[in-house]
């Protein structure tokens, strides 16, 4: 994906994303884009990912959902793992 592209997705998600600052300093939807692309682009595990960005692991897991949501219901192609054979079927 171009950059181009990744900021036209920004513009139209970014103010839907983007949190109203209460106790702490809200994470910002560059960076949540950011975390999501990753998990989606290289499979991380949610503590992996946690790590990279120096979020909780907790905020990590509501970041995806959120950001995710729009994919559900969508058919994404996806490789099996060997050996898995009925558990990745559509």
């Amino acid at each position: 994906m171009a950059p181009s592209q990744l900021e036209e997705i920004l513009a139209l998600v970014g103010p839907d994303i983007n949190t109203l600052h209460t106790r702490r300093e809200p994470i910002n939807a560059v960076q949540r884009r950011a975390c999501t692309f990753r998990c989606l682009a290289s499979g991380d595990s949610m503590i992996s990912i946690s790590y990279a960005f120096r979020l909780g692991k907790t905020t990590v897991s509501h970041v995806l959902p959120l950001c995710i949501g729009p994919i559900d219901g969508k058919d994404v192609i996806i490789q099996a793992p060997p050996n898995s054979v009925s558990q990745f079927y559509n």
